[in-house]
């Protein structure tokens, strides 16, 4: 009976090995067969599509710009002597709201340029509009998903220690008196809080990591079929569960050529880093260059996700 246990164990090790194998194979394929669409798409859309990536990129900036006026007008009333008291600070909440929705949208029109750049891609070139009402509430949904997963990982992984570390201080406070048992509770409280702060660090990048793989399609959900982002997100996972090896191959093949572009970024961006450092004001000139380059190279790669995607997608549904 264990000769048989092992002799299965082998036949089902060679099996998983054997599909791994096929994976990959078909995964290389794949990355080829949509590198070569990629190039083909860029020799004949390249400006127009990076038109996207620079509308988007402007949309968000604005926010941020945008978003500063009120930021200014707080630091002032907070800090001068021009409203004291409550008025500060119910002056100071209504203007960090105001902020704050002013860059939420931002990163909404943002989002919806980018949508339209998903779908311009997918359509092979057919002219989308940068901004379109069918978007804005996929982005808004987007954004606010993104947003409130992101700052619960934080909360989580690393406000709690935080929380622990700093509010270990107050021990002797709020025990009325310093004493060694106060001391003991606060020393306590802070090794604690250092330990699960490390600990959270690994922890909040894993999460981070395990989150982006599995909603490694979701935008591309969500930009062609307006998906809710939970929904998005079961159908990103579902792809890449059933094709989790080919995937695999797609982030090692964009890691090895966004490395290589980024290497032939570095060598063109150094001329103008060094006569930036010897002569300011041509950052004037370099920041914009270095602008425009970086999204070129964030366009030039971009496709070749979008369009793998769409071949498993339709490999799945067939």
């Amino acid at each position: 009976m264990a000769d048989i246990a092992r002799a299965d164990r082998r036949c089902s090790l060679k099996v998983n090995v054997m599909g791994i194998s096929v994976s990959v194979s078909k995964g290389m394929d794949i990355l080829s067969e949509v590198a070569k669409r990629t190039m083909e798409f860029q020799k004949l859309n390249f400006v127009e599509y990076l038109k996207y990536y620079v509308v988007s990129a402007l949309l968000a900036f604005a926010g941020v710009l945008v978003a500063l006026i009120p930021a200014a007008i707080m630091f002032f009333v907070v800090l001068s002597s021009v409203a004291v008291g409550p008025i500060a600070i119910v002056g100071a909440i209504l203007l960090v709201m105001v902020m704050l929705a002013i860059m939420l949208a931002g990163s909404v029109f943002s989002t919806s340029a980018m949508f339209a750049s998903i779908r311009f891609a997918m359509n092979n070139g057919q002219k989308e509009k940068y901004l379109q009402n069918r978007d804005y509430k996929p982005s808004l949904g987007y954004v606010i998903f993104y947003g409130l997963v992101m700052l619960a990982a934080y909360v989580i992984f690393l406000g709690v220690p935080m929380f622990l570390m700093f509010g270990s201080l107050l021990t002797p406070i709020f025990a009325g008196q310093y004493s060694d048992a106060a001391a003991g509770m606060m020393v306590g409280g802070m090794m604690l809080g250092y330990l699960l702060f490390f600990v959270g660090i690994f922890a909040f990048i894993i999460f981070l990591y395990a989150f982006q793989l599995a909603f490694v399609y979701g935008i591309y959900e969500i930009a062609a079929d307006g998906l809710a982002p939970v929904a998005a997100l079961k159908r990103s996972y579902a792809l890449l569960k059933a094709n989790f090896w080919e995937t695999l191959v797609l982030l090692v093949g964009l890691f090895a050529i966004g490395n290589v572009a980024g290497m032939v970024l570095n060598i063109v961006l150094l001329p103008l880093i060094l006569i930036s450092v010897f002569f300011p004001p041509f950052l004037v000139v370099a920041i914009p260059v270095l602008f425009v380059l970086s999204l070129a190279v964030e366009a030039a790669l971009a496709p070749i996700t979008i369009f793998f995607w769409q071949k498993i997608r339709t490999s799945q549904a067939a």
